[in-house]
This record gives structure tokens, C-alpha cells and sequence, in this order.
């Protein structure tokens, strides 16, 4: 069968993980799988009047810079964007595109951003999300629910990648039904799992599965009652300090990840006399915090990660908890003076349900910290507005072979 994609050359990445190039009307087209200097029959998926969505129909000429993915399902699985290019490629693309928004908001130079902090390139996934289809354990395609199912994953950790393989394999003997199924190995090797079947639980056969592959805490969600099933609760580890947590609660991806976030967010943080931190989970940042300054306040939005939140913190009587959505977080701080620090990890979505704090009691120092470039540049651009100076910002590479980036940033108040 004739190819009859158009012919478009790749000409650069774009946050998302396609590669960007222009139809022969000049139309700009995303492609998925691409890499700049690649030229590529595009069957089109979506236009729009300014513009498409395609993949790749055919590789015509590749890139030199284009490598053999570790994965043999790269090209497929909708985990690992770029792992068809080298990774000091990959970091470059990351840093040109962070520096790009930064500099069209009138944010960057001065060393903004400044060199980017990088873990290992693979096996560095202590924690991963699975899908059940079927007899099938595996990852998810883009844009597609077929699951692929799991055969090896080189970017989790071998302790974690064996415990995946070794539940595969026992879930194919088992008869066929949905599930999302979360894994953990926690900082002492202990295996963990949260699962959230469809329909009914089979409470029974996951404590059966849990048993026999040496889970040490269940989490059946929806199931009745619901709790941690096991002799222990899990621990990860935050700096020199160490955090218990249940499967279900929010941890980072990646324990080497996150010691050079903690490390970075605490270097912009410094000390002084009071802080408030929203969005604080199960006290990654909270309980260096704790240590720092004279007294304070964090909040969590998740009742289950905030009660690990209050464990975690037992030893900081300075420190109070609260369980509340950030709006409820920014009511309660605008009731008080301002403090010295404002530590905020927020969700996708950003800060703007803070705006009120900013308005009335704005903090002396922010320090955010964030997963989605393009909500963090809208929220350092909203906080410029307020009066805030960017005096720092580090693009930190949590996530190898995929476009995701983290970003941490420092803002003092005035000019």
C-alpha cells in the first residue's frame, strides 16, 4: 500500500514529547515518536485551523542523533517519550524549552534558569502504575486502553522491576478482570501495593497474591473495610530523615530524584522565623522545615497523606497540621501575618487558588516546587505580577526518557 502522509521535517521537541514540524501549507503539526532532524511520512489523527496531530507512517530519514530505544516497546508504550534519544539530548531539549518560556515572560537571564540537576538515565523507579486488562499486566499505549503486557521496564529499579515481573506472571493465571494496580519498594526493600480494582474487590485473592509475592502493606481500595493489610507500614527517605507512608498515599517516583529535590528546594529555602507549606503530603520537604525555623504550619489536601503528615511531624510540636484544599489553606494563612517562607509543591493545575494570600499576606519568600513547567512558568509570572523577584530557578531531570521536568524555584518579595 502507497504512503500518502505528507512528508514534514522534524525541526524541534515540544513539552508533551512531540516532535514539531510543518505541514507543506505551513501548518505546524505535532508527531509523536519524532526527533528533530528526522523526516517523516505523518499520518494525520486531528487537525485544527492553526494546528494537527499526527504520527509516524513512515521513518524517511532519521536524525543522527536517533538511538535504538533500551525497551524493545518504546515506540508503543506511552511511559517513555524519548527514549529513542541519547540522554544528554534529551536534557538540552529540556533546558532550551524551560529557558524558552522563562525568557518569553520576560522571567529568564541572570542565570535563569541555571544548570540542571540529573539523576541516572535508567533503573531509577522505586514506585510505578500498572493496568490490568483482561489476564494481562502492562503499561497503557498512547492513546489506546490495550494494555502491553509487561515484559521488562529498564527505567524501574531492578528490586522493583522484579516484583512487577513476578506479579504478571502470577495475575496470568488468574481469571480475567480490570484493575489499576500501584507497586512500591520502599527504602528498606519492603515490597507495597495499592490496588483499585473495577467493580467488586476480590479482597480475598489480592490478600491471597499479597501472601505469596511477600507484600508487606495492602491497600484494596474501595474494599470493605478499607486499610492497610499487613504487619507493617512502609518507609521512604527524605534527606538523613525517614518517612512512614501507606500504599495509596503520594511518594516520589524515584528516591535518587527526590534527595536532589529535597536538597534543592532546602538550599533555596534557608531559615528564619515562621514558614507555611501547602501541599505538603507526607512531609518530604515539612520535616527539614520543622527543623529551620522557629514555628509553622503545612497543609495537605489528601485526609490520608495528611494524617502521615502529623505522624511524621510527632516530634515538632511548633508545627501545626491541617487536612485542607489549598483555598481553605489560603483563608487560613490570609488570617494571620505574613511569614517568612511559603513552600508550595502544587498539583498540575498550580497555585491560583492561592492568589488571596498573595494579595493580602503575601510571604517574604516563596520557594515552588513543580512538575509541569508550563503551570510553574504561569504561576512565576503571576507571582512577578505581585512583585515577586525570580532570583533562582532549577530545572531538575526526576524523569530521563520521558519530557517530563521538575522545576524548583526561589522568588523574594520587591525589586
Amino acid at each position: 500500500m502507497p504512503l500518502i502522509g505528507p512528508l514534514v521535517r522534524i525541526e524541534a521537541l515540544a513539552f508533551g514529547g512531540d516532535g514539531v514540524g510543518r505541514l507543506p501549507g505551513g501548518k505546524a503539526v505535532f508527531v509523536g515518536g519524532s526527533a528533530p532532524g528526522d523526516e517523516v511520512r505523518v499520518r494525520l489523527l486531528e487537525e485544527k485551523p492553526s494546528v494537527a496531530f499526527g504520527e509516524i507512517e513512515a521513518l524517511v530519514t532519521a536524525a543522527p542523533e536517533r538511538v535504538a530505544p533500551r525497551c524493545p516497546v518504546a515506540d508503543r508504550c506511552g511511559g517513555c517519550t524519548w527514549q529513542h534519544l541519547p540522554v544528554d539530548v534529551q536534557r538540552a531539549w529540556k533546558h532550551r524549552l524551560i529557558e524558552r518560556e522563562l525568557t518569553r515572560r520576560g522571567l529568564g537571564g541572570d542565570g535563569v534558569p541555571g544548570a540542571m540537576a540529573c539523576g541516572p538515565e535508567f533503573g531509577h523507579r522505586t514506585r510505578t502504575r500498572l493496568h490490568r486488562r483482561g489476564v494481562d499486566l502492562g503499561t497503557l499505549p498512547r492513546r489506546s486502553h490495550r494494555v502491553i503486557p509487561l515484559q521488562a521496564c529498564p527505567i524501574l529499579a531492578p528490586e522493583l522491576e522484579a516484583f512487577a515481573l513476578a506479579l504478571a506472571v502470577h495475575l496470568r493465571a488468574a481469571p480475567p478482570f480490570d484493575a489499576e494496580v500501584e507497586l512500591y519498594v520502599d527504602a528498606d526493600g519492603r515490597r507495597g501495593m495499592s490496588v483499585e480494582p473495577a467493580g467488586r474487590p476480590p479482597l480475598g485473592f489480592w490478600d491471597q497474591v499479597a501472601g505469596e509475592l511477600g507484600v508487606t502493606a495492602l491497600r484494596v481500595k474501595g474494599a470493605r473495610p478499607e486499610g492497610v493489610r499487613g504487619r507493617e507500614v512502609l518507609t521512604e527517605v527524605s534527606g538523613s530523615r525517614r518517612l512512614g507512608f501507606e500504599p495509596g498515599v503520594f511518594v516520589q517516583t524515584t528516591r535518587v530524584g527526590n534527595a536532589l529535590l529535597v536538597a534543592e528546594a532546602l538550599g533555596m529555602a534557608g531559615e528564619g522565623a515562621t514558614f507555611a507549606e501547602v501541599y505538603a503530603g507526607i512531609g518530604n520537604f515539612t520535616v527539614h522545615l520543622a527543623e529551620r525555623y522557629g514555628r509553622g504550619s503545612a497543609s495537605e489536601g489528601s485526609r490520608t497523606s495528611a494524617a502521615w503528615l502529623g505522624r511524621n511531624l510527632a516530634g515538632s510540636p511548633s508545627v501545626s497540621t491541617h487536612a485542607e484544599q489549598d483555598d481553605a489553606s489560603a483563608r487560613r494563612l490570609t488570617s494571620g501575618a505574613p511569614v517568612d517562607l511559603l513552600l508550595a509543591d502544587p498539583p498540575r493545575a498550580g497555585m491560583k487558588p492561592l492568589e488571596p494570600l498573595f494579595e493580602r499576606v503575601p510571604p517574604r519568600r516563596v520557594v515552588m516546587v513543580s512538575c509541569h513547567p508550563m503551570a510553574a512558568v504561569r504561576d512565576l509570572e503571576r507571582l512577578a505580577q505581585r512583585g515577586y523577584r525570580l532570583e533562582r530557578l532549577t530545572p531538575i531531570d526526576l524523569f530521563p526518557q520521558t519530557d517530563h521536568l521538575e522545576v524548583a524555584a526561589s522568588l523574594v518579595l520587591g525589586r
